[in-house]
């Protein structure tokens, strides 16, 4: 009698990306969810306990980005090694993490259910939109959802809640993070469509709506980038009228958060916002963002900041 092959039963995984200052409330939302919503299997991925950073925040540079990179460079594969129901690339990649970063991710994946939606909630401030463009970059490269979770506070309510906390980070740098928080921008980042934003104050419908969203994602995964599409070259005159618009919301935003903030942070503000300027032109150029100069109005130019 011929036997059937047999057939194995992925998983589908999702990256959560949580996005938010300190004391938004970010690990207390995932452990509300993982008791909320048992369907989607949880694993909460605390930034804090792997990587420890200190007072600098400049994370996108030096000995602090190569971290970061393997770190994610981990967490992708152990997202493949779930997808795949592959114990051996799991393991291997839980036992570099104990390695590199003291800590690995307790989940025995004999005893889960085939057929799964694993959600991988990342859960650190996230402020900076390149670090969120390698996440989606990991989704693409293993085929899993991509989803971020914005929990939009004030700096006074950051600072607030932050001061309640059992191990409090200083306010200075809390006001630090929220100038250069980068929220996410659909309008402009396609890639980042897949956002929802909370309040402080969100209720359990919502909770319960972004349990329907990481199932859509999970069965919707990233795809990798064609590589061989050819681009239009950025005319000259474009890429002039785009600089003056952000040039213009820069001063702006100067103008406007200058009444509030100290002479250091009013320099730090500056900095940031002139550095961003630079980045979001290069992402111009890049085709990673698109404006029309002629439609888009300075309000909009300035949610990019």
């Amino acid at each position: 009698m011929k036997m059937e092959p047999t057939t194995v039963t992925m998983n589908k995984v999702c990256f959560v990306v949580m996005i938010g200052l300190p004391g938004a409330g970010k690990t207390t939302f995932c452990e509300s969810f993982k008791e909320k919503c048992s369907i989607i299997k949880v694993i909460h991925v605390c930034f804090d306990k792997f990587l420890r950073i200190g007072d600098n925040l400049d994370l996108e540079t030096g000995q602090m980005k190569e971290k970061r990179r393997h770190f994610l460079e981990i967490l992708g594969r152990l997202a493949e090694g779930i997808k795949l129901r592959n114990k051996i690339i799991f393991e291997e990649a839980n036992e570099d993490l104990a390695k590199h970063f003291n800590e690995n991710i307790q989940i025995d994946l004999d005893l889960q259910p085939t057929g799964k939606i694993f959600g991988i909630f990342l859960d650190d401030n996230m402020y900076y939109r390149s670090m969120r463009y390698g996440i989606v970059a990991l989704a693409r490269k293993y085929g899993a959802g991509f989803l971020q979770v914005h929990l939009d506070v004030s700096l006074e309510q950051a600072q607030t809640r932050n001061a309640t906390r059992s191990n409090p980070i200083p306010q200075e740098i809390v006001s630090r993070m929220w100038i250069k928080l980068e929220k996410p921008n659909e309008q402009f980042y396609k890639w980042e469509r897949n956002t929802v934003n909370l309040t402080v104050n969100y209720k359990l419908e919502e909770i319960m709506e972004i349990k329907e969203k990481i199932a859509q994602c999970a069965n919707n995964p990233e795809h990798p980038i064609e590589q061989d599409v050819e681009r239009e070259p950025v005319e000259q005159s474009t890429l002039h009228k785009v600089d003056l618009l952000l040039r213009k919301a820069v001063s702006d935003i100067i103008k406007d958060r200058r009444p509030t903030l100290n002479g250091l942070d009013l320099k730090q503000l500056s900095e940031h916002l002139m550095s961003r300027r630079r980045t979001i032109l290069n992402d111009f150029k890049m085709g990673l963002i698109e404006v029309d100069p002629r439609s888009t109005t300075n309000e909009q130019i300035q949610s990019l900041f």
